[in-house]
């Protein structure tokens, strides 16, 4: 139940930290919309519908002060698999300041999920989401909707050891309030024959700690390399108020390299995930699951700036997923892909942007390996208010 996109605010101002430095990569200093529409479908051997969805991500970034400014994101998405399985609305919506200490070497942020995204799903929409499209091989831009209110509290420190390498560490904490993730519907036999009844129980994510350690040692004028480590722990779900659940500890480690050459650049980024054993309630007491439901994860991402002209850029994307089955034998994959984008500057303040991707690999389940392919076509703008 837990929305893989709700990271995505503190783990930027994270690593605005970590960097230390004068950046190379250029920082928004005014009033800036993002808004875009973004088309994705993915097609698996054997199955006889395409998984599709159109989302249209929406975020307002606000420099309030020198040292402060405001970040406000939402994503309405449509997504479909087939006429079966359909669910459309807002995700979640999010709000987070960040203040940063005026040599900018230490900063802090402060953020809430307000609960703008559906919830009490249907028995269909609630296996749309949980079995298709928080996969993480999909990449879907909505993965999960609705998660309830939440608030989360950060912070982050830059020690510069030598001239060119800076010391990064960070923390964050989020509190979950409870909510109705589904409806679910079922039906039993009684006495009177086959009845219906309606569960809509009350459901409350662990709250979480996320701690992380990083370097970054800029090489040169135009050339940085970046490494984090990330750690998260959560506490036990619960169900009407009992503990039921307890999610494994997660691992994260993320490596960064950036090249500048005349007007172009190279952008590459490593990501390495593992995560522990869950645990249930047995009893009177939380033991481990026999198996990990999770497999090892390592994704990688290549953006090369590759030709500048007069009024915009073109540019050249790489990605590579590598998912390891799990213990169960299940849920592995191998996702490989890439595409071509352009940039158009309009204006001073008014940026149009335009990305195609294509990805085909396999999915590995137990003995059975699935063949998919996959597309994502986006388009939308960057305007200076």
């Amino acid at each position: 139940m837990r929305s893989k996109w709700m990271w995505i605010g503190c783990l930027a101002s994270l690593a605005t930290v970590v960097q230390g430095q004068q950046s190379i990569l250029p920082t928004e200093r005014q009033s800036t919309l993002w808004t875009h529409g973004c088309f994705q479908m993915w097609r698996v051997q054997y199955a006889h519908y395409a998984i599709s969805q159109v989302s249209f991500p929406l975020a307002l970034y606000i420099p309030l002060h020198d040292q402060i400014n405001l970040n406000v994101s939402t994503i309405p998405a449509i997504s479909a698999w087939g006429s079966a399985y359909k669910l459309n609305g807002l995700s979640d919506t999010w709000v987070q300041g960040t203040y940063m200490g005026r040599n900018e070497k230490w900063m802090a942020n402060l953020g809430m999920g307000i609960p703008t995204g559906k919830t009490r799903l249907t028995n269909d929409e609630m296996t749309f989401t949980t079995e298709i499209l928080s996969q993480n091989m999909f990449n879907f831009r909505v993965p999960i909707y609705g998660g309830g209110f939440c608030v989360k509290a950060g912070g982050g420190l830059a020690y510069p050891i030598m001239e060119k390498l800076v010391l990064g560490v960070g923390g964050q904490y989020v509190v979950h309030t409870p909510y109705h993730p589904v409806r679910y519907s079922y039906t039993y036999r009684s006495q009177y024959g086959i009845a219906e009844r309606t569960a809509d129980l009350k459901y409350k994510p662990g709250n979480e700690i996320a701690l992380q350690l990083g370097f970054d040692w800029k090489a040169g004028e135009t050339t940085k390399t970046m490494f984090d480590v990330q750690y998260s722990v959560y506490g036990k779900d619960r169900l009407e108020g009992e503990s039921i659940y307890g999610s494994g500890p997660k691992v994260a480690v993320n490596a960064g390299f950036f090249h500048q050459y005349d007007e172009q650049f190279v952008w590459v980024h490593l990501t390495y995930r593992v995560k522990g054993k869950h645990e249930l309630l047995n009893g009177l007491e939380f033991v481990a699951a026999e198996k990990n439901l999770n497999g090892d994860q390592i994704e990688l991402g290549v953006v090369w700036k590759a030709l500048p002209f007069r009024n915009g850029e073109f540019f050249v994307f790489g990605d590579g997923r590598f998912y390891a089955r799990n213990q169960y034998q299940k849920a592995g994959a191998s996702i490989y892909g890439g595409g071509f984008g352009l940039n158009f500057i309009l204006s001073p303040t008014v940026t149009l942007n335009a990305n195609v991707r294509y990805f085909g690999g396999t999915l590995k389940d137990a003995d059975l390996k699935r063949n998919t392919e996959g597309m994502e076509i986006l388009c939308g703008f960057k305007t200076v208010l």
